[in-house]
């Protein structure tokens, strides 16, 4: 009888970022987040990507919250945790996508039209994703 650990031979994959983001958005979070620091609130350092019931119409939305240090407790903390992709390396700024939008936006792109300041998210083949 082989005794042999089948763990050794293993190989990890390094896990998918849950979505991309343009330079646009990136640069869009990165400002605002800046400026939220340059106006003394230190501790919002995150945003979320969320999915939820809309308050003014039945049709659901996707949101983006931005997040402090309690949320992001809550963010790492809850079961199943928040996936997240980070903004911008150096300033340590992350956008985190709630449990419940994962599975909706997983491998989409979030970006931002710099014009309207509209959100915008699209599927892996460029075409938008409209909240069901």
């Amino acid at each position: 009888m082989n005794s042999r650990s089948f763990s050794a031979g293993r190989v990890r994959r390094e896990s998918r970022q849950p979505v991309r983001v343009t330079p646009n958005a990136t640069k869009f979070f990165c400002h605002i987040l800046d400026s939220k620091k340059a106006l003394g609130v230190e501790d919002v350092v995150a945003v979320q990507l969320g999915y939820r019931q809309s308050v003014s119409s039945p049709a659901m939305v996707y949101t983006f919250d931005f997040l402090d240090n309690s949320d992001i407790f809550a963010c790492k903390t809850r079961r199943p945790p928040d996936e997240y992709t980070e903004l911008d390396k150096g300033k340590g700024y992350l956008l985190y996508v709630h449990p419940n939008a994962l599975m909706k936006v997983l491998g989409a792109t979030v970006d931002v039209d710099l014009d309207t300041l509209q959100f915008l998210l699209k599927d892996e083949e460029g075409h938008l994703l409209v909240p069901d």
